[in-house]
Order: C-alpha cells, then structure tokens, then sequence
C-alpha cells in the first residue's frame, strides 16, 4: 500500500467533511472570502477555488519559494481573478473584517506566537465568520513523546 501524502487526504477530507457543516458555507459558495494562513503553494487554496466557484481566496505564508510557486500554479490553473497568495505571516497580518472563513492547515505548530496569531485572525475575520484550525498534536518534550 502506498502512503498517502497529506494533501491527498486534507483537500478532500475538508471538502467532503468539514465544509459542508461550516455556518458560512453559504456565504463561501455565493461569494464569500477563504483566506489559507501557511498556504504553502497553494495546493489546498487551488483546489477549494475550483470546488466554490463563487469564492475569492487569499493565501499568506513566509516562505517566498511556496509564494512563487503559489502563483505559478495559480496562474496555470487560470484561476488569478479569485485567488492570491503573497508573503505575509500570521503574527503580522493586518486584515480587518475581511474574510468569512480562515483556515490554518498543519501549520499552528509552527506559529510562534500563537496567541497573537488567533487575535489576528479573530479581527480578520467578519461578524459571524469562522476560524478552522487542523493541527497535529506535537510534544512538548522527548520524553512526552515516549
């Protein structure tokens, strides 16, 4: 059996799960903003777009690499009237009131300050909009780990 990498499995467990129960999926599918914090290259931000096409996306990560190639296949996929993705970093981002939902995909682990990170994305978001945080449960320590 081959292993499945994690974009395998999030675009479509999000999708198929988790979407359809979130309060502002309505909004989403008639128009709405999703912005990805740690969008990496786009992946997850590419296949959402083309799942809701009513949608407008943004995507922030530090990594300028994953920007590039954000774009890139944003740009190929001809999907760069709805969606954006640019260098930004959650403890920084300044949006306010601009999004209906926020979605940080296994990357919360590495947010260094994640109190100023949640703060921010709470002002990001509009009266009514959701936070989606899916994370992987890390140790503190070796020793919790054993």
């Amino acid at each position: 059996m081959m292993a499945r990498s994690a974009e395998q499995v999030r675009t479509p467990f999000f999708l198929s799960s988790v979407l359809p129960n979130l309060a502002t999926r309505r909004r989403l599918e008639s128009g709405g903003r999703l912005l990805d914090v740690g969008c990496g290259s786009a992946m997850f931000l590419v296949k959402v777009a083309e799942a809701l096409p009513e949608c407008r996306f943004a995507g922030i990560d530090i990594n300028q690499d994953e920007i590039s190639s954000a774009n890139a296949r944003i740009k190929e996929r001809g999907l760069g009237e709805r969606v954006q993705a640019g260098i930004g970093s959650a403890e920084e981002m300044t949006f306010d009131s601009e999004f209906d939902l926020i979605t940080m995909l296994h990357v919360f682990h590495e947010v260094g300050g994640q109190g100023v990170t949640v703060a921010n994305c709470f002002r990001a978001l509009k009266p009514g909009g959701q936070l989606v945080i899916v994370d992987l449960a890390y140790p503190n320590s070796v020793d919790d780990f054993k």
